[in-house]
């Protein structure tokens, strides 16, 4: 099989379920979205020496690809229970945000990345992860309620786990900067 179809050269794609949109459709600059931040993610497990620490990535980047799968979906019912994500995912965010949080100093003031290159990478994957949060917000916005109530409910999921994902990068950022012994700098106003 080729790797490339053709099907795309006048600026279209399929989603799940085979319906045609324009490549800068909301749900494919969603998706697009979050295949990058999964890329980012996998460029920070790259440059972090913790089994443990990228493990839990792999599982984030895993259960992005879902998210990302059941963005694609919008128009195919029989696909959205095989993307679900549950509170278990969102709990284990939660989780691991606690037991980083309470190994370091509370955090009272915004940072200014570039200390360092790992912790960098995780204020990128930040900062995609709040981009994606946008692009998911958009599809709810301009979804027509009624027309897949499943898919936006479990989108409303999505959302929650999104949110608690910039968190978490945000946290391991400052976890790995007092493990690195890192200063970052801080922004004072």
């Amino acid at each position: 099989m080729k790797i490339y179809t053709k099907g795309g050269d006048k600026g279209e794609t399929s989603l799940i379920g085979g319906k045609r949109v324009s490549k800068s459709n909301v749900i494919v600059e969603a998706y697009g979205t979050i295949d990058e931040l999964v890329a980012n993610i996998g460029f920070l497990r790259s440059n972090i020496d913790d089994g443990k620490r990228n493990d839990f990535l792999v599982f984030l980047q895993s259960e992005l690809m879902k998210i990302a799968s059941l963005t694609a979906a919008y128009d195919d019912i029989k696909s959205l229970n095989k993307f679900i994500i549950d509170n278990t995912s969102i709990e284990k965010i939660e989780n691991a945000i606690d037991e980083m949080q309470a190994r370091i100093a509370p955090q009272k003031h915004f940072i200014i990345p570039g200390s360092n290159e790992v912790v960098a990478l995780c204020h990128i994957c930040r900062t995609i992860t709040r981009k994606t949060e946008r692009k998911l917000v958009n599809i709810k916005n301009d979804g027509i309620k009624g027309e897949n109530d499943s898919y936006f409910k479990q989108l409303e999921k999505n959302l929650m786990f999104i949110n608690r994902l910039s968190d978490y990068f945000f946290i391991l950022s400052c976890t790995l900067s007092v493990e690195l012994g890192v200063d970052e700098n801080k922004w004072i106003f």
